[in-house]
């Protein structure tokens, strides 16, 4: 079954998301315009978030070479450190070179109080390498590309991340 699509690829019975917005807008004025004014700055970040287009990174198989966008790769590296080591992720940044290839990984780490940083770090860098190379089907080449931690802060144990 062919799906007719318009110029900008999208099948040709989907409205275009600024329609989609100006007719929630148009709606929501005409409750009132104080709810289009409390609502509306929610609606656009909303909207933002959903058809924002992600930066991917390139991935190796027997089958050829693929893609993998950014976000699915941080949740996955972010879910190999948390598993690998009691440090816990602050945040993760993945650097994409000019040929989409993967050419850099920064963690932000938070340690327990006492704990190790040296083995911590060592923990956390050994569980990117082998995500990326699950991931991507690619091992890193240490010589390429980088992985930097750094340690942001020190937690107590039993007490809540930071948000």
């Amino acid at each position: 079954m062919a799906v007719d699509r318009d110029p900008s690829g999208r099948p040709a019975d989907h409205d275009h998301p600024d329609e989609v917005v100006a007719r929630a807008a148009g709606t929501l004025r005409e409750i009132t315009d104080a709810g289009w004014v409390r609502a509306r700055e929610a609606v656009l970040e909303r909207v933002r978030r959903t058809l924002r287009p992600a930066p991917h990174v390139a991935g190796r198989h027997s089958d050829g070479r693929f893609t993998v966008a950014t976000p699915v790769l941080v949740d996955r590296l972010r879910r190999a450190v948390d598993g690998a080591t009691p440090a816990r992720v602050l945040d993760v940044q993945v650097d994409v070179g000019p040929e989409v290839e993967l050419d850099g990984v920064a963690l932000r780490l938070s340690v327990a109080y006492g704990s190790p940083i040296g083995p911590d770090a060592e923990a956390a860098r050994a569980a990117v390498l082998a995500e990326v190379e699950r991931t991507l089907g690619v091992p890193l080449e240490p010589a390429r590309v980088t992985v930097d931690v750094h340690i942001a802060d020190v937690h107590v144990t039993g007490t809540e991340p930071p948000t």
